[in-house]
């Protein structure tokens, strides 16, 4: 049996943390590595903390996190807070993670087109569980840059790990604590919105978050959309792994018809600026 740190997340069951839920996995060296720094189990604020600050935001994500350390920088009282990951997409499921998958992608280009360069690579293979942990590595390795550590002790930013809620014009509640403030940040991001349509619920499907925690390569994928992270997965999806891909734009009410006529075994759904689907069909 693994043994469990009580201040870390090593050998800890994903579902059993007090009911929360980081969305990360599989629980290796590298996830262990990335939630012990932007969700570290028994986080506390600081003891010298203020009870009220020229700023307080809510969400630190990219905007937050640099809302917050550019007001401290010059000499602002912050605090921050987030219930979930510090870093927020970008660093968790967003930018760094498809920047480096599609880095693979790159590399696997080049290598089946090396023969223009006098280069002969025969049988070109992918090992997507390598990929995936490669990502994983990279985006553990970026984790220190957006921890609460470095927010707290280095930059003298307040960090809160919990639901804050405002209860006044000048106030927010974070886990009991009301925290009065100046000026608020919300920069609490958006989620992906799966369609309302009849059937999806009936196939397991991935969402632009679900999507990187992958570790095993699907056969083939269906895209929907044209927003940034439909373009990432979908290129990066083509590209190195070699599956067959059917890249579409549609309104949601085509969404059924889709279903209809393919027996689809998993839909991913993101949020974009435009109509985005992924589909993996048998």
């Amino acid at each position: 049996m693994t043994e469990v740190h009580p201040e870390t997340w090593q050998g800890r069951e994903l579902t059993t943390l007090a009911g929360y839920h980081p969305g990360v996995a599989p629980l290796d060296e590298h996830n262990v590595k990335l939630l012990d720094n932007v969700h570290p189990i028994g986080w506390k604020p600081s003891a010298s903390r203020r009870k009220r600050y020229n700023m307080v935001v809510l969400g630190a994500g990219a905007g937050g996190l640099v809302s917050a350390a550019g007001s401290a920088g010059v000499g602002a009282k912050v605090a921050i807070v987030e219930k979930h990951l510090m870093g927020g997409d970008c660093l968790n499921v967003g930018c760094v993670p498809s920047k480096a998958i599609l880095r693979c992608a790159h590399v696997v280009r080049e290598a089946k087109n090396a023969a223009e360069f006098g280069v002969d690579i025969p049988n070109v293979h992918v090992n997507f569980g390598k990929v995936m942990e490669r990502m994983r590595t990279l985006r553990a390795n970026f984790s220190p840059t957006d921890s609460c550590d470095r927010f707290q002790n280095k930059l003298g930013v307040d960090v809160f790990q919990g639901h804050g809620a405002f209860t006044s014009p000048s106030t927010v509640e974070v886990n009991g604590e009301t925290l009065s403030f100046a000026t608020a940040v919300i920069a609490t991001g958006a989620n992906a919105r799966v369609p309302d349509t009849p059937g999806i619920n009936a196939v397991p499907y991935l969402t632009n978050v679900s999507f990187w925690n992958q570790t095993q390569l699907p056969e083939r994928l269906l895209v929907m959309g044209s927003g940034p992270i439909g373009i990432n997965q979908q290129v990066s999806g083509y590209t190195h792994c070699s599956y067959a891909v059917l890249y579409i734009t549609l309104q949601l009410c085509q969404l059924q018809k889709v279903l209809h006529y393919r027996s689809v075994s998993r839909v991913g759904a993101a949020a974009s600026s435009g109509m985005f689907l992924a589909f993996s069909a048998s």
